[in-house]
């Protein structure tokens, strides 16, 4: 695996983890916030439940269609009749529909809110007819809360990626960049080129390790200009050699030839011949 890789890896390891920890901390602390229920309030649809009560027949006991009416607005439906239930889409509600049954109206209509419940309540003949609707919040503002956090939260992760990303290829290129002049200055030595010296300017480990491939460079390139100058002096030396010896052997060459071609004739010319020689 490159450098480049190993560095960008280990990079977004440690990105990731960070925001494990972050969202990790920031669940946590959303879970210990301190739960409070919400204000009572009436439900902002109360009018339109009491139009629909008011509206309702005295002499019609179509508690289906009642209901139906109500549940547009998510209202459910109790009618109860000498304290006995009649009718009910309360039975999810547990003992909270056991507490409405409490609040039945024996004259005319009752709008309020009791334990998070938003009710309107309203006798009609022999019936007492109560509409209620869950209005508890876990949490008051939780909502508000939760939405400018979780932007925030996503902005902040966005920016840890972002900068994590930015510094590490920062990092990674003030790594490879002298190392990349390495490269290219030993490939250059390797093809004979000992003229350009590594130019790098930082202040770290780098910055004495291109000196020292600079110092060697110039080191080479001496040791090659003295073999070039042993090198011209031998071949000098060999062609003084040469010529300081090729006039003598012409003359040896020569009386040896006389003395082969019989000019020497006679033993005290041949003995002078060969003295020479």
């Amino acid at each position: 695996m490159k450098t480049i890789n190993r560095i960008m890896l280990s990079s977004t390891c440690l990105i990731l983890l960070s925001l494990i920890l972050l969202i990790v901390g920031s669940v946590t602390v959303l879970l210990l916030l301190p739960i409070k229920p919400a204000p009572e309030k009436l439900d902002k649809d109360i009018f339109s439940i009491e139009k629909i009560l008011n509206s309702f027949q005295n002499d019609s006991e179509d508690w289906n269609a009642l209901d139906a009416q109500l549940s547009e607005y998510n209202y459910k439906l109790l009618v109860c009749a000498g304290g006995n239930t009649v009718y009910s889409s309360l039975d999810d509600w547990g003992q909270s529909a056991d507490y409405l049954k409490q609040i039945m109206p024996v004259e005319n209509l009752v709008t309020g809110t009791v334990d998070n419940m938003t009710f309107v309540a309203k006798p009609v003949g022999a019936y007492s007819i109560l509409a209620s609707k869950r209005t508890y919040e876990d949490n008051e503002g939780l909502t508000e809360f939760l939405l400018p956090f979780s932007v925030l939260l996503l902005l902040f992760i966005a920016l840890i990626v972002f900068l994590g990303r930015f510094f590490t290829r920062k990092m990674a290129w003030r790594v490879l960049r002298p190392l990349g002049e390495l490269a290219n200055a030993a490939k250059r030595v390797e093809d004979g080129d000992l003229s350009m010296p590594i130019v790098y300017t930082g202040n770290d480990e780098f910055s004495s390790v291109c000196k020292a491939f600079n110092h060697m460079q110039e080191y080479l390139r001496d040791e090659r200009e003295k073999n070039v100058a042993y090198e011209r002096a031998r071949v000098d030396l060999i062609a003084g050699i040469s010529h300081d010896l090729r006039t003598p052997l012409t003359s040896v060459k020569g009386f040896i030839k006389g003395l082969r071609d019989g000019v020497a004739k006679t033993p005290e010319k041949r003995e002078q011949y060969l003295s020479i020689a």
